[in-house]
């Protein structure tokens, strides 16, 4: 397995709502990588605006995975401070991510490619 500098496979990016994520399991010498997961962002438009649709997964519930899994972990003598701090900055990401899907709705463009 080729490991970047943090010790793990690059995301493949298709394209902006397509990713491979390498898929690993834990072999004698670590992590090893032995196949990709593709996840795909939900796309499209509600008013149509040219724009091909796929289904997916929304950027909030990816933030929602991972705060849960490091919840999960962030237990007794695992707990610490890095993850503490991941925890408050994903949880700083959905506030944001809730703003604007308010500012959005006030201003009826949510789910359409209008800014």
């Amino acid at each position: 397995m080729t490991q970047t500098k943090q010790g793990v496979q690059p995301i493949i990016v298709k394209d902006s709502h397509r990713y491979f994520l390498p898929k690993y399991e834990m072999g004698d010498a670590g992590l090893e990588t032995f196949s990709y997961i593709e996840i795909n962002l939900v796309k499209g438009s509600k008013l149509g605006e040219g724009v091909e649709k796929q289904e997916g997964v929304i950027i909030e519930q990816l933030l929602e995975l991972c705060k849960s899994y490091l919840i999960s972990v962030n237990k007794g003598s695992l707990a610490n401070k890095f993850s503490t701090r991941s925890i408050k900055y994903i949880n700083k990401a959905l506030s944001s991510l809730k703003s604007r899907a308010k500012d959005r709705q006030k201003r009826l463009v949510q789910n359409t490619y209008k800014s």
